[in-house]
């Protein structure tokens, strides 16, 4: 799905490892996104959870923390019951995406690409 959104030249990974930029260890980022827009490139990290509940604050940090060390312009979590009310104020504090699945299967991932170089950027349904 993501694939038919962006322009040639992009390339999506599932899996994708990443080197720690303290450790140099690898940790995996569930989908990675990695384009150019004029001049600059850009690497979108998606992490995506499957749970019977919203995602909680708890998820948040972690991925925040991990994602501290990893060398990307943008973080988009994923979850398919949505979030709670905090994780949705955690996440705008640190910057990071969240969003349901069916956001995700409906967003213009190649907009996105191109909006994450200028710094400025909100996904909004």
């Amino acid at each position: 799905m993501i694939n038919g959104c962006l322009e040639k030249g992009a390339k999506v990974s599932e899996s994708a490892l990443l080197q720690d930029k303290i450790t140099d260890e690898p940790h995996e980022v569930d989908i990675l996104i990695e384009t150019h827009t004029p001049g600059y490139p850009v690497t979108i990290a998606i992490e995506v959870i499957d749970h019977n509940r919203r995602a909680g604050t708890p998820w948040v940090e972690q991925m925040h923390k991990k994602h501290e060390a990893l060398d990307t312009h943008m973080l988009v979590l994923v979850s398919r019951n949505g979030f709670t009310k905090p994780v949705r104020v955690k996440a705008k504090f640190y910057n990071i995406e969240a969003i349901t699945f069916d956001d995700a299967m409906t967003t213009d991932w190649d907009l996105v690409a191109r909006m994450t170089e200028s710094g400025f950027f909100e996904i909004s349904t």
